[in-house]
């Protein structure tokens, strides 16, 4: 049997595990799932995936066996009409028990002041340099993006 299931802004985490695997496969892993659901449990599934909130709705449809639909509605108690939101239910269990956020490293925040002092420092000295010069404000210009880019390269060593 073929289900509609629209995918809406509430369900972000569903379109991102969605997007990080195959049409296929996430039929598959909703079959997983479900007959995992029916049994009381919640699948053990690897994922890794980032959530955004980019997407704002998204329709696929998934095909599912009769018999586990019949066990669904049995064990899990949907009404008719309702099946999509059990569906999204399960599929979210899943990924709050599965979902490993990944851990960001801490960054010093003297060496991050360090680098925006340098460049507060930089731009201090080069409007001193330019104060009685006719094309200051091209020149000054042209310093913020140096000095700018200089900072954000240093901000990417960091990471």
């Amino acid at each position: 049997m073929k289900f509609h299931l629209v995918l809406t802004k509430k369900d972000t985490d569903i379109i991102a595990f969605k997007n990080s695997v195959s049409p296929k496969t996430f039929g598959e892993l909703v079959t997983k799932i479900l007959k995992r659901a029916v049994r009381g449990r919640v699948a053990e599934i690897p994922m890794s995936f980032e959530i955004n909130d980019e997407v704002c709705e998204m329709h696929t449809k998934i095909e599912l066996d009769d018999e586990l639909v019949k066990e669904c509605k049995e064990v899990l108690g949907f009404e008719k009409g309702r099946f999509t939101a059990c569906v999204k239910q399960e599929i979210r269990r899943c990924i709050n028990k599965n979902f490993v956020i990944p851990k960001k490293e801490h960054i010093d925040n003297g060496h991050i002041k360090e680098i925006l002092d340098n460049a507060s420092l930089s731009i201090k000295k080069r409007k001193a340099e330019l104060v009685d010069s006719p094309e200051k404000f091209r020149k000054m210009h042209k310093s913020y993006r140096t000095i700018l880019s200089n900072a954000a390269h240093e901000f990417n060593k960091i990471n």
